[in-house]
């Protein structure tokens, strides 16, 4: 099913953005850094809000989002009152998702579904290698098609994004590939690549079935 419209249309991002900001007290004018690990708040989020939060002289602001995981948001934020020049938001579970994607310059977060929406609001995306899957494919795919970047480890996650946010002309021409995948053939498109691609793999026929009949999540408005 087509996501849903918070993700494909809303306020411009200059809105959505001093929205945000303005209600969790952060400055409109510095970088905002979306961490987030899917409702269940999975995907090494202390660690990479430790390593983002280390980046002190580009002064980004990271607004961590860990869902259901109360442990974890209760680590983060005792996280949060250890950083020094970097302002950190730890956020539970939110259905404000579009809004804060809309607001950010990069995204660091598991892939899944996250994928397809953070190229629905045209946000960057910057990945961890996650485990064998759909998800590994679309790890691929930020590559390939230009809309963020695979990082191999911790160390190089923290260094992409320091990078992508002293070379903003890198985030701009991911805005505009995510803005490319805006077509109304999306869809069936990123389908057929994961079809083919979970056969060319060799993963069991049923599983590339299931996503070649299921159409991907990817936003279609334009």
């Amino acid at each position: 099913a087509p996501l849903v419209a918070e993700f494909g249309a809303g306020a411009r991002r200059e809105d959505a953005r001093e929205e945000v900001c303005r209600r969790l007290s952060l400055d409109a004018r510095l970088p905002l850094v979306l961490v987030m690990g899917g409702g269940e708040g999975l995907g090494r989020l202390e660690e990479i809000t430790g390593r983002l939060s280390a980046l002190e002289e580009l002064k980004p602001q990271v607004v961590v989002v860990t869902g259901r995981n109360a442990r974890l948001r209760r680590r983060c934020e005792r996280l949060a009152r250890q950083t020094g020049g970097v302002r950190v938001r730890v956020l539970g579970w939110t259905e404000r998702v579009p809004e804060l994607m809309r607001a950010s310059d990069i995204l660091v977060s598991k892939l899944g579904t996250t994928f397809d929406e953070a190229l629905a609001c045209e946000l960057p995306i910057v990945a961890l290698e996650p485990p064998p899957g759909t998800e590994r494919t679309q790890y691929r795919l930020l590559e390939e098609w230009g809309t963020g970047r695979a990082a191999r480890s911790l160390d190089e996650l923290a260094a992409t994004v320091a990078r992508l946010l002293t070379h903003t002309d890198e985030l701009e021409a991911m805005r505009a590939k995510a803005r490319e995948l805006r077509k109304t053939d999306a869809a069936p498109r990123v389908a057929r690549w994961i079809s083919e691609e979970t056969r060319r793999r060799g993963e069991p026929r049923n599983h590339a079935k299931r996503h070649e009949d299921e159409p991907s999540r990817l936003a279609v408005v334009v």
